[in-house]
């Protein structure tokens, strides 16, 4: 496979999102620290945000439409 994937690593202080190469090279990243306090409910729609934004960034770019490949929780 030698389309970029979209990568989302979602931690206990951080929800980052990258787009990156089938060389392991990250051509956009976008990342938002999470608020404990706040609890889990804002979490995927954070990460949606996130996923929308570098897609629009890989358009922007002249890149590749980006699809889900895997998920894993």
């Amino acid at each position: 496979m030698n389309e970029p994937v979209l990568a989302v690593d979602l931690g206990g202080t951080n929800v980052r999102c990258a787009v990156v190469d089938a060389d392991g090279a990250v051509r956009h990243r976008r990342q938002r620290r999470t608020v404990p306090e706040h609890g889990v409910v804002p979490v995927p729609s954070t990460v949606i945000e996130l996923v929308d934004e570098v897609r629009a960034d890989e358009r922007r770019a002249g890149g590749a439409q980006l699809r889900v490949a895997v998920v894993g929780l």
